[in-house]
């Protein structure tokens, strides 16, 4: 209900170059054209974060 208040407005996409945009969204997904590495590296799919970065989260 909160979000719904809200009057976020889009904002129109910019192009940077590659080393301008840390911290920046992207306007479209990317697609990989091929999977690099061509084979299964890993017994399962995760995810990985920063502790820093999640909220009340610690290290383990």
């Amino acid at each position: 209900m909160f979000l719904n208040t809200l009057r976020i407005k889009k904002l129109k996409a910019v192009v940077v170059p590659l080393h301008s945009a840390l911290n920046r969204v992207l306007a479209e997904d990317i697609i990989a054209r091929e999977n690099l590495p061509r084979f299964d590296r890993s017994a399962v799919d995760g995810y990985a974060v920063r502790a820093e970065d999640t909220f009340e989260a610690s290290q383990f």
